[in-house]
C-alpha cells in the first residue's frame, strides 16, 4: 500500500487542526507535568468532535502506522531478527518504554540473561519500569532531551520544536 514519512502525515494533521490546537493545547503554560513517562500529553479537552483526522491521500481511507498497537501481536519475522540482535549485542538502549509488553520484556531478558556476557543495558524513561532490575543503568529525563543533546553532539542539525523544546 501507499506510505508517507510520518513527519508529512504530523504536519497534515496540524494544518487541519490549527484552531483546535490553539483552543485545545496551548491556552495554559506547558510544563513538564502536562507530559506523561510514554511521552503521551495529558489533556484537559475530553471533547474531540472538532478534531480532524486525515485520510490517506491516495484513497481517503484509514492511515495505519507501521507500529505494534499495545495488545497487538509482533511479525513472526520481526521478532526472530530483533532476538538475533539482541544475541550480537554487546549492549542494549531503551528509549521512553516501560517495557510493560511481553515482548519487550522478553528481549531485555534475553540481553540480561545472555551467556557468557551479559548485555549492558540502557533505559532512558521517567518512572519505574517492568526492567529497572535488569538494567545497567537508568536516565530519568525524557527522552526528547537526550536525543536533542545527542543529535546535536554528533553535529546533527536538530529541528526548532517550540512545543517541546526542554531546557
Amino acid at each position: 500500500g501507499y506510505t508517507m514519512p510520518r513527519r508529512d502525515y504530523q504536519l497534515s494533521l496540524e494544518a487541519r487542526n490549527a484552531e483546535w490546537a490553539l483552543k485545545n493545547l496551548y491556552h495554559h503554560e506547558r510544563s513538564s507535568a502536562d507530559i506523561r513517562a510514554d511521552g503521551d500529553a495529558h489533556l484537559e479537552n475530553e471533547d474531540f468532535d472538532d478534531f480532524e483526522v486525515p485520510g490517506c491521500e491516495m484513497c481517503g481511507g484509514v492511515v495505519m502506522p507501521r507500529v505494534v498497537f499495545f495488545g497487538g501481536s509482533i511479525p513472526k519475522e520481526t521478532k526472530e531478527m530483533a532476538l538475533n540482535m539482541i544475541k550480537k549485542a554487546s549492549s542494549v538502549l531503551v528509549l521512553g518504554s516501560s517495557c510493560q509488553v511481553a515482548s519487550v520484556y522478553r528481549l531485555c531478558k534475553a540481553a540480561a540473561e545472555k551467556s557468557p556476557i551479559p548485555s549492558e543495558i540502557v533505559l532512558v524513561n521517567i518512572g519505574p519500569t517492568r526492567i529497572d532490575p535488569l538494567i545497567s543503568r537508568k536516565i530519568e529525563v525524557q527522552c526528547g532531551e537526550v536525543l536533542r543533546r545527542l543529535c546535536l553532539h554528533l553535529g546533527i542539525e536538530v529541528e526548532n520544536d517550540t512545543a517541546n523544546n526542554e531546557k
